[in-house]
């Protein structure tokens, strides 16, 4: 009926949305992130998820898997190969954890995956001090419909430079897959949602 399908909810296409951590396609997604966690990690032991904090997927080339992760070092050594799985790995009792932020690509139909936004710790939320009076005014208002500089190691200006990369993979006639090295200039503009202008290298 019309009332039904008006108040059915519907995903963005192209964007995140939040995923059970429980389910199958999640539980293969951390753990071919920690596999990427341990490879980029320096410890000389292998780290395990001991909680999956929150998790959200998109539908591109595959899937994008964005989740925030409480890792710590487990009592297994990188170079023990009898180690088949983390689950055999148990965390020390001096095991200290935190929360990462990863974002991965699962190409379809392949147990691999590639690193979108290297893993980062998760910054504690702070309160921003009540705004003043004076801060009101002398902020200077960004102009309406013009693009603005904006911090290019934030976490959505990552998000979307890799979203550029794969676009941009996905266009071009090479037979190699484009990586993402950096962000070296954002710029953003605010229209009916946000357009941004990356300078990647």
């Amino acid at each position: 009926s019309s009332s039904s399908s008006s108040s059915a909810e519907v995903a963005m296409p192209g964007g995140y949305v939040a995923l059970d951590p429980s389910t199958p396609e999640a539980q293969q997604a951390v753990d071919c992130a920690m596999i990427q966690i341990n490879e980029m990690s320096n410890s000389i032991y292998l780290a395990a998820a001991r909680s999956v904090v929150q998790m959200h997927s998109q539908v591109v080339n595959g899937i994008n898997f964005r989740m925030d992760l409480e890792v710590g070092d487990t009592e297994c050594l990188k170079n023990d190969a009898t180690v088949t799985n983390l689950t055999e790995c148990a965390f020390g009792s001096d095991a200290t954890f935190s929360v990462v932020r990863i974002t991965i690509n699962m190409p379809p139909a392949q147990d691999s995956c590639t690193v979108l936004v290297p893993p980062a710790p998760v910054a504690a939320p702070t309160t921003a001090p009540a705004a003043t009076a004076a801060d009101t005014t002398t902020t200077p208002q960004a102009l309406l419909g013009g693009y603005q500089p904006i911090d290019a190691s934030t976490q959505v200006v990552q998000e979307v430079a890799a979203c550029a990369a794969q676009q941009l993979s996905s266009a071009s006639n090479s037979i190699y897959r484009l990586l993402l090295s950096s962000v070296e200039q954002a710029e953003q503009q605010v229209v009916a949602g946000l357009n941004y202008r990356l300078t990647l290298l």
